[in-house]
């Protein structure tokens, strides 16, 4: 009988990132899972069925295919934009001028306040913001392995952030890996072509290289721990 062909996604610096940006509400969690594979063999004798890949970010249009662009340019730049500069202007480079109670309103009528805090300082927005690339791309690269049947089981134990909206965040979640990933999916299993996209669309996610066709067959996508 034919082996499972298993797929982690898992780094170093995948962990890190998701240790330094979500250490607040999941503890020691993220770092506890990578001492535990590590001392179970999976990564440094890793089985022949398992294969550990390391996850790669998304781009910002990845993450347009499901979340609005005004919420993304909060996320990416987290500061009001100052008169002729900003996330409204795309011909200039943005300049901000410091918080306000009025963009505080802002904030929290996009759910970036309270659990989903955005930080004030630029190395903590830059953080935030790598993470929800890494998220949501290791979960896209692991549907990308689905579908082009490079693995049976793919797994983003860093991913499941399944209470973010599409302009909103929510439940400690600012980007929806799990909607992105189901949309590549279903984009694919359809034929592509729609405003999803196909796998072509991924290409900077994994390696473009021909895979089998999508087969008829039993897979498993597997996101978040818990």
């Amino acid at each position: 009988k034919t082996k499972l062909r298993v797929s982690l996604f898992h780094s170093e610096k995948y962990t890190n990132v998701l240790d330094d940006t979500m250490k607040h509400i999941h503890q020691d969690r993220d770092r506890l899972l990578s001492s535990l594979l590590l001392c179970c063999g999976f990564l440094r004798q890793t089985p022949v069925f398992f294969t550990v890949v390391e996850p790669k970010r998304a781009t910002r249009s990845h993450l347009e295919h499901f979340h609005c662009p005004v919420y993304l340019d909060l996320l990416e730049y987290a500061l009001p934009a100052q008169e002729g500069g900003g996330i409204d202007d795309t011909n200039a480079t943005p300049s901000y001028a410091p918080r306000t109670k009025d963009f505080h309103a802002v904030l929290d009528s996009y759910g970036l306040t309270e659990d989903c805090h955005l930080p004030e300082d630029p190395e903590g927005r830059a953080l935030l913001w790598r993470y929800c690339q890494y998220v949501a791309g290791a979960s896209l690269h692991a549907a990308h392995l689905l579908l082009t049947d490079r693995a049976d089981v793919a797994i983003n134990w860093g991913g499941g952030r399944h209470h973010a909206h599409t302009d909103r965040a929510g439940g400690f979640c600012f980007v929806n890996d799990a909607v992105l990933a189901i949309q590549h999916l279903l984009g694919d299993k359809r034929g592509g072509g729609g405003g999803h996209g196909g796998a072509g669309a991924y290409d900077s996610l994994a390696d473009a290289s021909s895979g089998l066709p999508l087969a008829e067959k039993k897979r498993v996508l597997y996101l978040d721990i818990d």
